[in-house]
């Protein structure tokens, strides 16, 4: 809402979205499942045919590119040979790349033809990861990319790592990525800036990135129970696991707790313990959403291993860092 009344957006969408929003909550109707005070309004039936539509909706092909060589910056969404429906699709999702020519009212745009996307992308509701070359500030003064960092390093918070994850994205070549002072981060990874919890998404609009791998890590930080990780241009972001419920930004049902440290566990034990897991491949089909389209198994495998295993050796994994 309050990027909705900004008056950089407030007669693009924001006017629009407003009227819809209040317009549901009159009809007590639950719209979508991102607007938080509408989810009051669901219920059992209506949360199953939600459940319907989301699986449809993920399994569709992506929309084609479409390259649209010039049109004026004034008539943008109407009278421009592009269709409103597309342009809004475009400013939602964030399909859409700018280049604003200096000193002309032109600009071209395009939704980059070579990459390959998946509907369900559209739906990843708070979870990610970040850059491998980004710089971190160890307690000891050392300067260390993200992608070097090692088991028992202590960063400049005195958080420790216990694991760093590698996360292999090969066959989508330019992901939708925030560049955030510097770092990329994934739309919806919570980052601390500007004093609170936000997503980078809500800071810069996203844009498709040549990246060829992801990071995140797991910290023990038994000490301070914050579990982030803090980047040289003072951005700090969350990590997996850490279990902090304090705000909605932060607080996930599965990134957020044990879970995904159990899911990374059974994975790859042995790199669990060696405080390194390459993930080579995801299969993005099988992935599950809870009723509110949180992702609750990302890393998800089969395995025969069991949560009282993994949970002492979690403790005696984290008894090694210290040592």
């Amino acid at each position: 809402v309050d990027k909705a009344i900004d008056l950089k957006y407030y007669n693009k969408w924001g006017k629009s979205y407003i009227s819809s929003l209040l317009r549901f909550h009159e009809f007590e109707q639950c719209g979508n499942f991102k607007d938080e005070s509408l989810q009051y309004y669901s219920h059992e039936i209506f949360n199953i045919y939600r459940r319907m539509a989301n699986n449809i909706f993920i399994n569709l092909p992506p929309p084609k590119a479409r390259k649209i060589n010039r049109f004026r910056s004034h008539d943008y969404g109407k009278g421009s040979g592009v269709p409103i429906m597309e342009s809004l699709f475009g400013f939602l999702f964030g399909r859409k790349k700018d280049k604003l020519v200096e000193g002309s009212v032109t600009r071209s745009r395009n939704i980059d033809d070579k990459c390959e996307v998946e509907m369900r992308s559209f739906l990843n509701r708070r979870g990610g990861c970040f850059d491998g070359n980004s710089s971190v500030l160890l307690a000891d003064g050392r300067i260390k990319c993200v992608k070097d960092l090692k088991k028992g390093d202590i960063l400049n918070n005195n958080a420790i790592v216990q694991c760093l994850i590698k996360q292999n994205i090969k066959k989508i070549s330019n992901p939708y990525m925030c560049n955030v002072d510097g770092v990329l981060f994934t739309p919806y990874h919570p980052i601390f800036i500007r004093g609170k919890w936000q997503f980078p998404i809500d800071i810069v609009q996203s844009q498709p990135t040549v990246i060829h791998s992801l990071f995140n890590l797991i910290l023990n930080d038994n000490a301070n129970k914050k579990y982030e990780i803090e980047f040289i241009n003072g951005v700090k972001a969350i990590t997996l696991g850490h279990n902090r419920n304090e705000n909605k930004i932060l607080k996930h049902p599965y990134f957020g707790t044990d879970l995904v440290l159990k899911d990374l566990y059974e994975r790859d034990p042995e790199g669990y313990f060696n405080g390194y897991i390459f993930i080579k491949d995801l299969d993005f089909h099988q992935l599950k959403y809870d009723d509110n389209q949180y992702c609750i198994n990302y890393y998800k495998i089969k395995s025969s291993f069991n949560i009282i295993k993994f949970k002492e050796n979690k403790i005696i994994k984290n008894i090694d860092v210290i040592n």
